[in-house]
């Protein structure tokens, strides 16, 4: 039982001298480290809950900043550093509480870089493949939003993008709704 209270006690030092998502992440990485020991290492700690609760706010402050990072790059136009930032939240923190926003985001970048390619200089066959791979991207993301976080803010919008796209309207996934309304 001491060895699960010193793993969580150091966890919870790098976690007391964590900074705010757009400073140094050092501390948040650390912290989590720490927790994710606590996690495996003493499985059956009655510290478990706090272990898991305290990982999910430091994992939301790292994912919050590679959020920021990615929404400058859209917003600068440099969409696939955009994309890359951004997909690495969707993929890594898929409890975020931006989740929805972040795909919503890498959709319009994938729909930007298909129109792009629309008008760029390219052999038909080529630039006929990159817009429907762009496409599919940004289709792929906006599915996402629906079936993954069906009672986000954002859903709605992005079921807007799919029917303008003449896209179908995935249905969410049971477990999805079960999750999102607990």
């Amino acid at each position: 039982p001491e060895a699960a209270e010193a793993q969580m006690k150091v966890g919870d030092i790098y976690f007391q001298q964590m900074e705010k998502p757009d400073r140094d992440p050092a501390n948040a990485v650390h912290a989590e480290e720490e927790y994710r020991t606590m996690l495996e290492q003493f499985p059956d700690s009655p510290l478990i809950p706090r272990a898991k609760q305290k990982l999910r706010d430091v994992q939301e402050v790292l994912a919050q900043r590679q959020f920021e990072i990615g929404e400058y790059y859209a917003s600068r136009e440099n969409y696939a550093a955009g994309i890359a930032r951004l997909q690495t939240v969707a993929d890594s923190y898929p409890l975020f509480s931006k989740s929805d926003q972040t795909l919503i985001t890498i959709g319009d970048s994938y729909a930007v870089e298909a129109q792009k390619m629309a008008q760029a200089r390219l052999p038909v066959k080529a630039k006929a493949e990159l817009v429907r791979y762009y496409n599919d991207q940004a289709a792929a993301a906006w599915d996402r939003v629906v079936t993954r976080y069906p009672l986000a803010p954002h859903v709605e919008d992005a079921k807007d993008r799919l029917i303008a796209m003449g896209r179908g309207i995935p249905e969410p996934s049971a477990q999805a709704l079960a999750e999102r309304s607990e």
